[in-house]
């Protein structure tokens, strides 16, 4: 039983990941298009933390270096990373997804 209240709690928890994440990549793309340092910092920071959280390196990763580039004011490469960690994170909302599917349909 202990079991099942870990697995929804975690099906929970990827539903709110998913619910903040996918705008907040829509807000560092327009971030590093706008030039606004202050802005990516703040999201590159907070997605880079949920990331990791599910243990996402490379999206971690990516948000990591945009957060760098920002904090340093610099923008050289931060739009091919920024088109990175939208792909990279494509693909993780895929498997959330994925997964989310397969859990309700054994629940």
């Amino acid at each position: 039983e202990s079991i099942g209240r870990d697995e929804e709690a975690y099906a929970e928890l990827l539903d709110v990941f998913l619910e903040d994440a996918q705008p907040r990549v829509t807000a560092i793309r327009a971030a590093v298009q706008a030039g606004d340092a202050s802005t990516l910092a703040c999201e590159a920071h907070t997605y880079k933390g949920a990331a990791a959280m599910l243990e996402a390196t490379d999206v971690a990763s990516c948000a990591h270096r945009l957060e760098e580039l920002a904090r340093a004011g610099r923008f050289d490469g931060a739009l091919e990373i920024a088109e990175r960690l939208a792909a990279e994170s494509a693909v993780l909302f895929d498997v959330i997804r994925r997964y989310r599917s397969a859990f309700l349909c054994a629940a």
